[in-house]
């Protein structure tokens, strides 16, 4: 494998290539280092010498008869290499070794570049400088930088070397350049940070001076600052002050205009030079609504002909303080501030609209997840188990509240299941077929950016239509979700919306199942199921630490976490207003969490007679995350000792979940043990593209000792014949750190959820969420997780309930 990194390397230069094959190899070239450090070496050496930077000016050229010979082919190969670098572990140990050539783009970048931020955008300057003085001279510089040719194309490269490696993007970040060009001398203004001068290239973006043409720098520089930002917590702080004093400036700026305008009015006297002198923004605004408000006033032709209807005669109330006020000012004033979440066109929420239902920009995707990947339907949602359940329970618990509260509703809807499903041989082929029909779900994520479903649908409307620039529903709805992808609506449907009509309610409900079964190519036999397997992936894919935002480009760990409540409440929604001629969906959605824990205590009764304790035990296994986020859903403001008693403001200290969470957790750490044994090592839900090296470089987890260098891999294969007292809780880390995570943030849901919960109280419990997975995140070890969610179970215990699902796989 040596031999073929420079066999290609040599042909370079041989052949000619056409454009199409050269990208070919462009993006094979890294992967040829096979993560070697001196094949690596080889190739930087070969970036090095192939690409002289005051060159780069040719790849920015028109087609010439320049760009057919062998060494413009070469540089433009290497080139488009740098470009498309992916951020993987092999290109990464590239990276690394390419510091010197990474130092030379930067400084090229750098080079001729003005020492002052553009002279027409003004939030870059401070209130001190004097930005008129040679502000033509100025202009002229920055106009023959983007002149420059291949600035863009050493842009492009930075942005493919950087991208998710810390090293490279900390070292870009430090790197220090001299701004003044080769034949001159250094200028005594001291040369500001790379960081500092991109920032300035990425606000002239809009630019409107028909003299300066950006060549679209404004758009590159942006989005290598963002690159230079990801997972890199030094670099993004930096940044972010950078871009913090810019919006403040900016803020400075208005207030500036703000008090001008108002002063040429004519109309303020002596209230416009205190509100000049204060520096408080606060008095700034109360004086700007006042003065505006006096002044719509004298425009109407004075305040007695504009007071709204039933306000007094004269329109003016006396003040506390003697003085006059109009009352349409009044009732301006006490109108309320808007709380939670804003339509993202009209700035308006549930507050100031009430009459208008809320949804929130979400992407879905379509999953298929193979029954011998855990990925049965039946056994998921618990049909398997509960059609399983035997007709009596053993002696020792009967006549308890186990039979009466638990075992009699999973009990009648098992029986109804069995018309329609055949378990035992459902089940056996599931676990022994790899032939079967993979199963569809969709998962959803969000940058919880909310809009009302009319104001979507004139914007829709707007962005068909438009004479110049026409775009389609969801190009549009991408601008206004912060450039984020998005292809679906989540209605926000709960008490708060009561005063949506209900014909508003339906149609949005009808838009976001029409979209799930376009996705899935069927309409689900059931939305709740649809809905509630969503959240349950979701839960998967932040167990596992897995990128959110690599679907749609956006959406942090805290979005999607308020993405889960809102998901529940629509799941409630469903429940309570599902469809009526089909209720055996429902009914098993609410029975599942008895019939699981009724099966927990069955099997571990000392008079079980072992009947179907196979399927049985492998239903646990499967349903373990389902009838824990169901319970959580349906019985977690109910006392559980008494089922008619509700807490509706809180959750109830004595809900089902907080008395026997134990049981749920024992059901958890057997579906690890199931998942570890048939290999499942992720949620399910990663792209193809990426797959399991974007796993790796985008996990949030700090990385722990693999199983195999303790020997955990090959006990799945013999776990059956180990003693539980033989092994070490450490051989299986790994197989357990999503299922205990998983725990941990059920645990903490079940803590703070209530069904329609206000927004606020949403982003409080969202907070308390994230808290707590990135502590879950940051655990160095097993031992140590276990502390954070709080697990005080034996590790005896916790290996044999782990033994005992990969037994059942």
């Amino acid at each position: 494998t040596s031999t073929t990194l420079p066999l290609l390397l040599s042909s370079l230069k041989t052949i000619y290539l056409g454009p199409p094959l050269r990208k070919v190899i462009a993006k094979l070239l890294p992967f040829l280092t096979y993560g070697q450090v001196s094949l690596s070496k080889e190739l930087a050496e070969h970036f090095c010498a192939h690409i002289p930077v005051e060159s780069l000016a040719e790849c920015e050229q028109p087609s010439s008869e320049h760009q057919k010979t062998r060494k413009f082919v070469t540089m433009d190969t290497f080139v488009q290499a740098a470009v498309n670098l992916p951020p993987t572990d092999v290109c990464n140990c590239l990276r690394s070794e390419l510091g010197p050539f990474t130092r030379q783009l930067v400084r090229f970048v750098a080079e001729g570049l003005p020492s002052s931020p553009p002279p027409w955008t003004a939030a870059l300057w401070s209130s001190s400088a004097h930005q008129q003085k040679e502000q033509e001279k100025l202009q002229m510089e920055w106009k023959h930088y983007f002149c420059r040719k291949g600035v863009k194309t050493a842009l492009e490269m930075l942005m493919g070397i950087c991208r998710g490696h810390q090293d490279t993007q900390s070292l870009i970040a430090t790197v220090s350049v001299n701004i003044a060009p080769a034949n001159e001398k250094p200028k005594e203004k001291p040369a500001p940070f790379f960081l500092q001068a991109c920032h300035w290239i990425e606000s002239t973006s809009d630019n409107k001076n028909p003299i300066i043409q950006t060549q679209g720098m404004g758009i590159l520089a942006e989005t290598l600052l963002d690159e230079l930002k990801e997972e890199n917590p030094s670099v993004s702080k930096k940044i972010g002050e950078i871009r913090r004093r810019t919006r403040e400036r900016k803020k400075e700026i208005a207030q500036d205009r703000r008090r001008k305008a108002l002063g040429g009015m004519g109309v303020v006297g002596n209230s416009a030079a205190a509100a000049a002198a204060s520096g408080s923004s606060s008095s700034v605004g109360e004086f700007s609504l006042r003065s505006g408000l006096s002044l719509l006033s004298n425009f109407l032709g004075g305040s007695g002909s504009t007071a709204p209807p039933g306000a007094p005669k004269d329109g003016i109330k006396k003040s506390k303080k003697g003085g006059k006020q109009p009352a349409w000012l009044a009732e301006m004033e006490a109108l309320e501030d808007e709380k939670g979440l804003t339509c993202a066109v009209c700035q308006e929420g549930r507050t100031l609209q009430p009459s208008e239902l809320l949804g929130l920009y979400a992407y879905v995707k379509k999953v298929s997840i193979q029954p011998n990947k855990c990925g049965d339907k039946n056994s998921i949602e618990g049909s398997v188990l509960l059609a399983n359940l035997p007709t009596f329970l053993p002696d020792s618990l009967k006549g308890t509240t186990i039979e009466s509260n638990w075992f009699k509703p999973a009990r009648e809807v098992g029986v109804g299941l069995k018309d329609l499903l055949d378990a035992s041989s459902s089940y056996n082929s599931a676990s022994s077929s790899g032939s079967r029909r993979a199963s569809q779900f969709t998962t959803t994520v969000s940058s919880r950016n909310a809009i009302h479903c009319s104001c979507h649908a004139k914007a829709k409307s707007a962005d068909r239509n438009h004479p110049k620039a026409p775009k389609s529903e969801w190009e549009g709805a991408s601008l206004r979700n912060s450039r984020v992808s998005c292809n679906i609506i989540l209605p926000l449907v709960s008490s708060e919306s009561s005063k949506v009509p209900l014909m508003a309610v339906e149609m949005a409900l009808a838009d976001y199942q029409t979209v799930v079964s376009h996705l899935m190519g069927a309409r689900p036999k059931a939305i709740l199921w649809a809905v509630l397997h969503d959240v349950r992936l979701l839960l998967l894919r932040i167990a596992y630490g897995e990128p959110l935002n690599s679907d749609c480009g956006g959406g942090s760990l805290a979005s999607n976490t308020s993405l889960l409540f809102y998901q529940l409440f629509l799941a409630d929604m469903f429940t309570d207003h599902g469809d009526h001629d089909d209720p055996k969906p429902i009914r098993l959605a609410r029975a599942l969490s008895g019939g699981y824990l009724a099966t927990q205590c069955m099997l571990e009764a000392d008079d079980y007679k072992h009947t179907n304790e196979t399927t049985l035990s492998r239903g646990i296994a499967d349903s373990a995350p389902m009838a824990s986020l169901c319970c959580i859903l349906y019985h977690n403001t109910s006392d559980e000792d008494n089922l008619g008693a509700k807490n509706g403001s809180a959750p109830h200290p004595r809900r089902r979940w907080q008395l026997y969470k134990n049981h749920f957790l024992r059901g958890l750490i057997s579906c690890a043990g199931r998942r570890h044994a048939l290999g499942v090592e992720d949620s399910g839900c990663l792209s193809t593209r990426g797959g399991k090296a974007a796993l790796r470089t985008a996990n949030a987890f700090i990385n722990w000792e693999s199983e195999s260098s303790r020997g955990g891999s090959s006990s799945s294969s013999s776990a059956g014949s180990k003693r539980s007292a033989q092994l070490h809780i450490d051989d299986f880390a790994l197989a357990l750190r999503p299922m205990i995570v998983l725990f941990a943030v059920l645990d903490k849901i079940s803590e703070v959820f209530v069904v329609n919960m206000a927004d606020e109280l949403v982003d409080e419990s969202t907070q308390t969420v994230v808290a707590k997975v990135d502590e879950c995140h940051k655990s160095k070890n097993i031992h140590e997780l276990l502390k954070v969610a709080n697990i005080t179970m034996d590790h005896d215990e916790i290996i044999e309930y782990l033994q005992k699902g990969m037994v059942s796989a």
